[in-house]
């Protein structure tokens, strides 16, 4: 599930990870039990398999990345270990990509 990228150097990583946000410029929109999130400035799209996308519904309500962590723990009955693993490295894949609040806007960086 890992993507490799290089962290931007604009990208304040450790608050991108203490309580994420979807930005208000990410649009999501339902395909199936997939989400395809649409960057409304970049125009950059993203489809969400359903694991990454219960993580994304899960950034709205969830108090921390903890939370999120335990959500997919639970749903996709995944050791904690694994679903930290896998929820940071969406969570930094969506931040450096300005799809989380308190990220950079396009323009701004």
């Amino acid at each position: 599930m890992a993507t490799a990228f290089t962290t931007p150097a604009w990208l304040d990583l450790d608050a991108a990870l203490a309580c994420p946000r979807p930005s208000e410029h990410a649009l999501a929109e339902p395909a199936g039990d997939e989400l395809v999130v649409v960057h409304r400035r970049s125009g950059e799209s993203f489809r969400l398999n359903p694991t990454a996308a219960l993580v994304w519904r899960a950034l709205d309500d969830a108090d921390s990345v903890d939370d999120v962590v335990g959500q997919l723990a639970e749903s996709f009955d995944v050791d904690r270990d694994r679903a930290t693993d896998d929820v940071l490295s969406l969570v930094s894949f969506w931040a450096a990509h300005r799809l989380l609040a308190d990220t950079p806007d396009i323009g701004d960086a």
